[in-house]
């Protein structure tokens, strides 16, 4: 009876120890996608900064 105790109790360890490597790659997934959407509204905040330069303009800032 001893034996059996001992290996169920190794299988709940197992399905412990799936769930908590299942939930850390999530958490993991999770933080790459933040971290990610976090650089892109950086970049675009950057960029953003750039739009008032018109390198098209002819007519202004003309070096003669």
């Amino acid at each position: 009876m001893n034996d059996d105790f001992e290996l169920e109790d190794g299988v709940d360890d197992d399905l412990q120890e799936e769930k908590a490597a299942r939930s850390r790659s999530f958490n993991m997934d999770m933080r790459h996608r933040i971290e990610d959407r976090l650089e892109e509204r950086r970049l675009k905040r950057e960029l953003g900064d750039y739009e008032f330069f018109n390198m098209d303009d002819d007519d202004e800032d003309i070096l003669h």
